[in-house]
């Protein structure tokens, strides 16, 4: 059982009614689903809590977060290979969180508790048919899938949340705008978010934050991550705001630490950065 510090309910900044920002892309939530159970995203995220990292930090949400939909897309795909795309509810993503962790609501971490504030759900299209893709560079995945999470539009309806996590170190600013986009990859060495629309967000110290002191927040636009036998997750991400852009790799130790670039004494993350420069581009059908 993984327990989280308290945290709070940091919330910077006003939010935004739709009309008050730039439209967001045309693309909203498909209609037909199949919604998948509490029970079993409790199991998925069982699994993860196994595995020794701190799930109360905002560090390790990418890492929680793909793995648990990809055992639920494996589990949806033994029933039907094209069935329709999978929802996950945010009351059941909340409270599968609780019962996981046996964290009572008052220290539930923000980026798990602002979901179920702003009733953020996930939406998971994992039909071949909506996924071809050409191999410009680089390696085929084994799995493509398309992902959006947010809230409904309509009147009054914010356009955004922003809050900060003080318990990574560095501290993480992060906001999710109403909807935000991107393409999971999966190999058999790392998961590939591609793609990305609608995250933004910064360290706040360190020489990560100082890498994005003169351009402030980040547009996140894609991030590669793998993790090492002894748990240690490398990254390798490019965040973008205009024109200027910051490709950076990082290690994320289990604790939820943040270091610029990998270890100079582990040539086993060496060989993890390695395949994650990788060349890769995709063609998007």
């Amino acid at each position: 059982m993984i327990l989280a510090p308290s945290i709070g309910r940091l919330v910077i900044g006003i939010l935004i009614s739709g009309l008050m920002v730039p439209p967001v892309p045309a693309q909203e939530f498909p209609t037909e689903t199949q919604e998948i159970a509490r029970s079993q995203v409790v199991a998925a995220m069982q699994v993860e809590a196994g595995k020794g990292y701190h799930m109360g930090i905002s560090a390790n949400s990418p890492r929680m977060t793909t793995s648990v939909i990809l055992a639920l897309v494996k589990d949806a795909r033994s029933r039907s290979a094209d069935g329709p795309p999978l929802l996950i509810h945010h009351e059941d993503w909340y409270q599968a969180y609780r019962q996981v962790t046996g964290l009572p609501d008052s220290l539930v971490p923000d980026f798990i508790a602002l979901q179920r504030d702003y009733r953020q759900d996930q939406y998971i299209d994992y039909r071949a048919r909506t996924n071809e893709i050409i191999v410009k560079k680089g390696r085929a995945p084994d799995l493509v899938l398309q992902v959006l999470v947010g809230w409904p539009d309509g009147p009054d309806v914010p356009a955004e949340y922003t809050y900060v996590d003080s318990a990574s170190s560095p501290a993480m600013l992060a906001t999710n705008k109403r909807i935000v986009s991107y393409r999971l990859l999966a190999y058999p060495d790392m998961t590939v978010q591609d793609e990305v629309e609608g995250l933004i967000g910064r360290p706040m110290g360190g020489v990560l934050g100082a890498m994005f002191k003169m351009i402030g927040p980040g547009r996140v636009v894609w991030s590669r991550f793998a993790v090492s036998q002894d748990g240690l997750m490398v990254t390798h991400s490019r965040a973008k705001k205009g024109f200027v852009g910051v490709t950076q790799t990082t290690t994320t130790y289990p604790d939820g630490t943040i270091e610029k670039d990998v270890p100079d004494d582990r040539p086993d993350l060496r060989e993890i950065e390695a395949y994650l420069t990788q060349d890769l581009k995709m063609e998007y059908r």
